[in-house]
């Protein structure tokens, strides 16, 4: 399983990396007026917690992110397929962690 969670992550690290390097927003100026802070605080909380809730925080990440690219992007400059390989190679992550997850941690 660890084995699988690298592959998929390095994979979709790749994906997300071939997107930004396609995105139309490339001056500094753009990227600061869309960007959003990231939770530090959020995430160093989440590092304190048991394993099962780290793996169940991981999951809905993963989930909110499908999301958010499952959405119309025709206006992104990066190509369909990339980013519908994206999200398969998140939703398997997912699926794959939370099979490790009981079911009352994700709901």
């Amino acid at each position: 399983m660890d084995h699988k969670f690298r592959e998929f992550s390095r994979s979709s690290l790749d994906l997300l990396e071939t997107m930004a390097s396609n995105s139309t927003n490339s001056t500094e100026d753009a990227a600061l007026r869309h960007s959003v802070g990231f939770p530090h605080d959020l995430y160093t909380q989440a590092s304190k917690a048991a394993a099962e809730d780290k793996v169940s925080l991981t999951v809905q990440v993963l989930d909110e992110t499908m999301t958010l690219f499952s959405k119309n992007h025709s206006a992104a400059s990066w190509e369909e397929k990339t980013a519908d390989n994206f999200l398969g190679v998140v939703s398997r992550q997912a699926d794959g962690l939370r099979s490790c997850v009981s079911q009352n941690k994700l709901t």
